[in-house]
This record gives C-alpha cells, structure tokens and sequence, in this order.
C-alpha cells in the first residue's frame, strides 16, 4: 500500500511525531506494510512544538469530518492510537490506511493511495470538529 502523487503538505506536533516513530518502529516486523506507510508520512511532515499547532489541522485525539472521492457521504471521527481505537465509537486508528492518511492533512486537503487490491481510495479533510 502507497500513497498517490502528489502528497498534500503535513504538519505534526513533535510529541505526536516522538510517539507515532516509535509505534512504527515495533510495527516494523508484524505490520511492515502499515510501518512504512506511517513512517513515510512522518518523515515528510513539518515538525512544530505540540501546542503551536493550527487547529486546522489533524493531530492524534482530533475529532475530524471527512469524505471518500468514491461516496458523497462523510465521516466523522476522532483520530487514535491503536489500543485506543473503537470503530463503533467513532475513533479510528493511526495504524489504519485512512488513520494515517488523516494525520497532519489540513481543512480542505486530500489525499490518495492504493489499497493492497490496487483500488484507489482518496479522502478529504472537511473540517477539524475540536
């Protein structure tokens, strides 16, 4: 899986950025797949001191409303990390294609990539909600 060109601009806390490397580093063996995914991401992302975020843009624990290219139907959900993740309530995991497509993209940005199939998903950011 891999995202499609071209990548909109990223932003990352550094305490996010600190915790998310370290999580993809234990991936590494047992999800190598979501692993590179996340740690391609972070490795393009604009670092900034955790509370000097725009509130435009997504952080773990943001609360988001998106769309798929393919459905005009959109979502809302609060970005988490894997143990803290429950669909049914709404909160998405970071070790999710879409969890880790989510991170960093700012309100109106978009993002593309293939899932293991070779179908091209895209989402867009809507709103941050928090």
């Amino acid at each position: 899986m891999s995202f499609l060109q071209p990548l909109p601009p990223i932003t990352v806390g550094n305490a996010d950025y600190d915790r998310l490397m370290a999580i993809a580093e234990t991936w590494r063996s047992r999800r190598p797949d979501v692993a590179e995914m996340l740690m391609s991401e972070l490795s393009r992302a604009e670092l900034r001191p955790q509370g000097g975020l725009d509130p435009r843009v997504v952080a773990m624990h943001s609360r988001v409303l998106f769309g798929y290219s393919h459905s005009r139907d959109t979502q809302a959900v609060t970005l988490v990390y894997p143990n803290e993740a429950d669909i049914a309530a709404g909160r998405i995991s970071i070790a999710t294609p879409v969890g880790t497509a989510l991170l960093g993209l700012h309100e109106g940005g978009s993002i593309g990539w293939l899932t293991h199939s070779g179908v091209e998903r895209r989402i867009t950011l809507h709103k941050v909600l928090n």
